[in-house]
């Protein structure tokens, strides 16, 4: 079987399914599905979303690592979220809170600027296993590698011999001095039914066309490759840590 991206979605939804996992399809995944009637070709991606007072994070862990085709990222600002890779494409299971009122979940949004982003790439390196290949990879051309490639050498080393719960808890404590910022959605929108995709019987929201609007703007249906959720979303949600 080629392993593409369809290959990948219908493989995490039978996983989820298999599981008994009450989920549903969301984000950008859905974005590409009820606009396009398929994945978006630029999306990294693949998203679902979870109710966090159904599911730990530890349960879906277990879920997932348990078929070896999937590994675990770590993407620290992405506190709400797990992330699996698989043939370079990434799986996220998000974890949705719910009150009364709403839906939401919460995330960082970085901030801009050359130093932070020099620290965020020093920081995901010492979380992550990824080989020194994948993590010096760029779009932006082999000067950017290789400079990534002499910042990575003496970090490659201190990576082994720093204990794992140590580089987490640094980690940890980094990104707790940032404001966090998510999407949030009324609750009467959070009501789901099943349709057809790639073959497959997926879950999305009943109003999904409501739910887009409500991130995306009237405008949604405009494709937008260089989308910034954190600036562009129309339904963020600033809440303290």
């Amino acid at each position: 079987m080629i392993f593409d991206n369809n290959n990948i979605f219908k493989t995490a939804v039978k996983i989820l399914i298999d599981n008994n996992i009450n989920y549903w399809v969301c984000h950008g995944t859905l974005l590409g599905i009820i606009r396009d009637n398929k994945l978006l070709s630029w999306d990294s991606d693949i998203d679902f979303a979870v109710w966090e007072d159904e599911y730990s994070k530890e349960d879906i862990l277990e879920i997932f690592l348990s078929d070896n085709r999937f590994k675990k990222e770590i993407i620290i600002e992405e506190i709400n979220s797990l992330h699996f890779l698989i043939n370079e494409k990434r799986v996220d299971i998000n974890f949705y809170t719910r009150d009364k009122e709403k839906a939401y979940i919460k995330w960082i949004a970085l901030p801009e600027g050359f130093f932070f982003k020099l620290y965020d790439f020093v920081f995901k390196f010492l979380a992550n296993e990824k080989s020194v290949k994948k993590t010096i990879k760029s779009s932006n051309g082999k000067l950017i590698e290789l400079g990534k490639l002499l910042i990575i050498i003496p970090l490659f080393f201190f990576r082994l011999l720093l204990p794992k719960f140590i580089k987490t808890k640094l980690i940890k404590d980094f990104y707790k001095k940032l404001d966090t910022v998510g999407y949030s959605f009324p609750i009467e929108l959070m009501k789901f039914k099943v349709i057809k995709f790639l073959g497959t019987d997926i879950i999305v929201p009943v109003e999904p066309e409501d739910v887009l609007k409500y991130t995306y703007g009237d405008d949604w249906k405009t494709p937008k490759q260089n989308y910034v959720w954190h600036k562009e979303a129309k339904n963020l949600f600033r809440q303290s840590q």
